[in-house]
């Protein structure tokens, strides 16, 4: 059973990743390229005139570089191409107009997307709410605001490759393959090759940052919730580059080090996120979007596993703040600098669960920890790892050292899709080196089948139903019975 965790990986991520998200039903549904980008097309409304406007309207903005649009690359002769037997090289547009990054846009002229900005008063609608854009459209908003017509390109080339006015002319002559890296990246190319920079670069939107968060106001008013793991998001998308180029560049254990880079990077993302609402004093405060959403959102019943202090979440009705992304590095990462981590997060998980958080306190908190994180994330390197090394972060991923672990759905479920990348990356090493195969390998997976049952949400729900202590104990029975196949190896 050699891929026998994708499966799995796919029906948890599909659950987990924007539940009910149109865009992520589009990948799963194996639709018939479509080169073509337009509303109609997706049995959206078409895009509203105010927000196509004149092309050349406005003038780009000057003494910066500037977005030029996806539609320069999809020339036939350049990256257009057919996509017939899986050819990438050529083709990098066409297969991108499979991506849901390409209708992201359109996303936001959905009822769903009407309705969440009508129930927040605001006084644009979806589709030019800078809110909105910052994530679901190419560029910065003076940027779109310059060239309003390239709003229907969604997520396009430059969101990851950079602005193009300056590195264009290159990319189109024969000097771009003998170009340096550094000389690409002066002229504003943003190499994602670099599993760190593409980290990021997910993370930034699909996590949050400084600049681009999705609020308890938006939760409310009905965003999708935001949960994201790398290595789930990167293998449920249509790729238009080759695949096995990344194991070319970053050899067998690309999905742990890409589930690796992963959490560093959400976890600056998210705590970024928490630092911005604690500086800003215009912002509602405590941000209840930084907390575990089933403190409150929850069934009400009779008995309540919730009452019984050995789950350790806290006084019935208290906050419970999380950071899975940091926590699971420091379960994962062994020597002294993993242990600063974990009693600098304890300092931040006090000063968030006070009654009334302070916000210099939250604030300092969050800026040792990312300082923390930051070394960290520059301490370990991108190195080839053994079977055996691996099967050690995962025993050490699987070990619950504290009782509300499994009563954190988010905490088990990054527990669980760190267990299929790095198991997969066992997986990929062996099929290079057959003897360096673990015994382990099947009896994980079927494991990850009884843990997957045990975390998907019901059909017609986002959240959690009908738990008991009974289920919270089956999880962790699920992640020590993994602990042990390891052990036993």
């Amino acid at each position: 059973m050699p891929r026998a965790s994708v499966p799995s990986l796919l029906v948890l991520a599909t659950a987990l990743i924007s539940v009910g998200g149109t865009a992520w039903q589009v990948v799963c549904s194996q639709e018939p390229p479509n080169t073509t980008i337009s509303a109609e097309s997706y049995g959206l409304p078409p895009l509203p005139a105010s927000a196509l406007g004149p092309r050349g309207a406005a003038d780009p903005p000057p003494g910066r570089p500037y977005f030029v649009g996806s539609a320069s690359c999809a020339t036939s002769n350049c990256h257009g191409g057919p996509t017939g037997e899986g050819r990438k090289q050529g083709s990098e547009y066409s297969w991108w107009a499979q991506d849901p990054h390409s209708r992201a846009y359109y996303t936001l002229l959905g009822k769903d997307s009407q309705a969440i900005v009508a129930r927040l008063r605001w006084s644009q609608p979806a589709h030019l709410a800078e809110g909105c854009l910052v994530c679901h459209a190419t560029g910065d908003d003076q940027a779109i605001r310059a060239i309003p017509h390239r709003l229907a390109e969604g997520v396009g080339c430059e969101s990851c490759h950079g602005a193009a006015s300056e590195w264009l002319d290159l990319h189109v002559g024969g000097a771009w393959w003998a170009a340096s890296q550094a000389e690409k990246q002066r002229t504003g190319f943003i190499n994602t090759d670099d599993l760190r920079v593409r980290a990021k670069m997910c993370s930034d939107c699909h996590v949050g940052s400084s600049d681009r968060a999705v609020n308890h106001d938006l939760y409310a008013a009905g965003h999708p919730p935001l949960a994201f793991e790398m290595s789930a998001y990167h293998t449920l998308l249509p790729k238009h580059w080759r695949r096995d180029e990344d194991k070319r560049r970053h050899g067998e254990t690309f999905e742990a080090q890409l589930w690796l880079r992963g959490q560093f990077a959400a976890a600056d993302a998210a705590l970024g996120r928490l630092e911005q609402f604690a500086t800003d004093q215009d912002a509602a405060w405590p941000e209840l979007a930084e907390y575990n959403c089933y403190s409150c959102h929850h069934e009400l019943a009779e008995p309540s596993w919730r009452r019984d202090p050995a789950h350790g979440v806290g006084r019935p009705g208290s906050l419970v703040w999380e950071a899975p992304y940091a926590e699971l590095l420091a379960a994962v990462i062994p020597g002294e600098e993993d242990h600063a981590l974990r009693r600098e997060l304890g300092l931040l998980r006090a000063a968030m669960h006070e009654s009334l958080p302070r916000r210099e306190t939250v604030r300092a908190a969050v800026q040792r920890v990312r300082r923390h994180l930051a070394r960290l994330a520059n301490e370990v390197g991108d190195h080839e790892a053994s079977p055996a090394a691996l099967s050690e972060q995962l025993r050490r991923l699987v070990q619950v050292d504290s009782p509300d672990a499994t009563a954190r759905w988010s905490d088990s479920t990054q527990r669980y899709l760190g267990v299929v990348a790095l198991r997969q990356a066992v997986i990929d090493v062996a099929a290079a080196q057959p003897e360096l195969r673990p015994p382990w390998l099947e009896p994980v997976g079927r494991e990850l089948v009884q843990l997957r049952q045990r975390l998907v949400f019901p059909q017609g729900y986002l959240s959690p139903r009908g738990r008991s202590a009974q289920q919270l104990e089956a999880l962790a029975t699920s992640l020590a019975a993994i602990g042990e196949l390891l052990e036993a190896r």
